[in-house]
């Protein structure tokens, strides 16, 4: 084999991959900054967060210490939502499917979080905002956090 057609070969790789690594490079500091972003609002409410998530468009975090929960739109910071445990007795994964002929689909998936007359809910898909492959994908995320709410006994 030639060099010419060696080069050429890696050229075209490089030419291929590299779009391919800048995206994924990009994401990776995308996810890198949103992460400290939350942890930072995290901390400014003297909150030391043990179990966190980003999603696509929300950041769920609970510090167990103090049992509380802080729920942050990725794209609106300014809008986190300190939900503190304290009198809530129960959670629970809540779905709404919709049926259209011989189709079910999920349209919603949130935990509402009750307790006397209180009530709170963390939105982890809506239809309209999020892609419809993404559904069962956030119903076991959900599960997972009701299971995390439960462990604070919520």
């Amino acid at each position: 084999m030639e060099v010419s057609t060696t080069l050429m070969g890696l050229l075209l790789l490089a030419l291929f991959m590299g779009p391919i690594l800048y995206i994924i490079i990009r994401n990776k500091s995308k996810e890198k900054k949103r992460l400290q972003e939350f942890l930072k609002t995290g901390a400014s409410h003297q909150m030391q967060l043990d179990v966190y998530e980003i999603m696509k468009h929300t950041a769920i975090g609970l510090d167990s210490k103090t049992r509380q929960l802080l729920v942050m739109p990725i794209d609106a910071p300014a809008k986190a939502k300190i939900i503190s445990l304290e009198g809530y007795r129960h959670s629970e994964v809540k779905t709404e499917i919709k049926r259209e002929d011989n189709y079910t689909y999920i349209q919603r998936v949130h935990i509402a979080i009750t307790g006397g007359n209180k009530m709170d809910e963390i939105v982890f898909y809506d239809e309209t905002v999020d892609n419809v492959m993404e559904a069962e994908v956030q119903l076991a995320v959900a599960k997972k956090w009701q299971n995390t709410l439960a462990s604070v006994h919520v």
